[in-house]
């Protein structure tokens, strides 16, 4: 896989639901243990594109024969709570993660 590729499948579409809101979020993995043996997989985003939303969609691309597919994403609808989104603890800080595990 080229690179651009590679960047192009390390993002995701981030949508409002009911609203016309629209953005994108990157893959990113956080270590959990100082072994790094357990690993946490995330989706970062800026704060005010998911902000003032109740529920957001995420756009992710089925993958076939270890290759992504580029047709209808498989979506899914999580609600904009501390359940599912994760603030950055320093308010000046225009980041969010939303676990994807």
């Amino acid at each position: 896989m080229h690179i651009t590729e590679k960047l192009l499948n390390g993002t995701i579409r981030i949508e409002a639901v009911n609203k016309n809101v629209t953005g994108t979020g990157f893959f990113f993995t956080f270590y959990a243990d100082k072994e790094k043996q357990k690993t946490i997989p995330v989706i970062i985003t800026n704060k005010y594109v998911i902000n003032g939303l109740d529920q957001i969609r995420l756009f992710f691309r089925k993958v076939k024969n270890n290759e992504p597919g580029y047709r209808k994403p498989f979506i899914v609808t999580i609600p904009n709570d501390t359940n599912t989104v994760i603030q950055h603890p320093d308010k000046d800080i225009d980041l969010v993660a939303i676990p994807a595990a």
